[in-house]
């Protein structure tokens, strides 16, 4: 099960109505529905699948998933995801980036600490920053003379303080739906107010009333709708730009951003990368969420 101490905000699939992850049309397998639901779940095509048509297939082949309420069969779903994520082979060797190794390398890409370590053939460059998830932007570049392949969903965070534990692959659809859902979700904490004063008929304030200033709360509602489009067009990007699976062919490199569970207690954390055989250790010193 995933540890989550702050998570955005979740909203119900009915009411966050921007049609994310929707498509056009899908092609189901038909034993699906003549399955135990576990099986269904560990197919990978499952979770590839948008959130809305996970639950609509989910709700047909298991009658107790279908009286769950949305809320609930969407946490179902997440901690599914986790559950039934693809296990990477044992390596044949760890690298591990260190500060005096002369395979390790540090430096700064686009504003965020990144290092990188070399071995086995391939040279792998991380960086880690807490956005509610942890993004771990990746670059694999292949010396090797044959092709490797690439599988971000076996990759890990893996905490080392304040304790040992683990935080696991999230998929891009789910990461950008959860900012959208939040975005969707968001509206001013606080609204300007004009007073007004009640007098009797003698001119005497009998009583004073706050009300919300028209013309201020106008305007607010309009930079929180600008706020709540970012917020969506970003949801949007991270899909973008996110590492998939493939290969890295030889002397090529691949990169794009890997996200892992979000936990607000990991102070120090390393992104463990499995590729061509080998394992690829980078450790970080993480910021506390604001």
């Amino acid at each position: 099960m995933r540890i989550l101490n702050s998570a955005p905000k979740l909203v119900s699939a009915a009411v966050f109505g921007f049609g994310l992850l929707l498509s056009q049309a899908t092609q189901i397998p038909n034993w699906w529905f003549s399955a135990d639901p576990k099986k269904v779940m560990a197919d990978p095509l499952f979770p590839a699948l948008p959130l809305l048509e996970r639950q609509k297939i989910l709700s047909q082949i298991d009658p107790k998933f279908a009286k769950l309420s949305i809320q609930k069969q969407d946490r179902f779903l997440w901690n599914a995801e986790t559950d039934y994520l693809p296990k990477a082979e044992i390596p044949a060797a760890v690298f591990t980036w260190t500060p005096n190794d002369a395979n390790s390398a540090s430096g700064i890409v686009d504003s965020a600490l990144t290092r990188s370590v070399s071995g086995g053939g391939l040279r792998v460059e991380a960086s880690l920053e807490r956005h509610s998830f942890f993004f771990s932007h990746l670059r694999i570049s292949n010396s090797r003379a044959t092709p490797v392949e690439l599988r971000p969903k076996t990759f890990l965070l893996r905490v080392v303080k304040p304790k040992q534990y683990t935080l696991f692959f999230e998929y891009p659809s789910r990461v950008s739906y959860e900012f959208a859902a939040a975005a969707a979700d968001y509206s001013p904490g606080y609204y300007p107010t004009e007073r007004t004063t009640v007098t009797s008929g003698a001119g005497n304030p009998i009583a004073r009333i706050d009300s919300p200033d028209p013309v201020a709360r106008q305007e607010i509602d309009k930079m929180a709708q600008i706020e709540r489009d970012g917020a969506f067009q970003y949801s949007l990007l991270l899909l973008q730009k996110a590492l998939q699976d493939g290969v890295v062919d030889p002397g090529a490199s691949v990169e794009g951003d890997v996200y892992f569970e979000s936990s607000s207690l990991a102070r120090e954390a390393t992104v463990r990368v499995f590729c061509g055989g080998y394992e690829y250790d980078l450790p970080f010193t993480v910021t506390r969420s604001r």
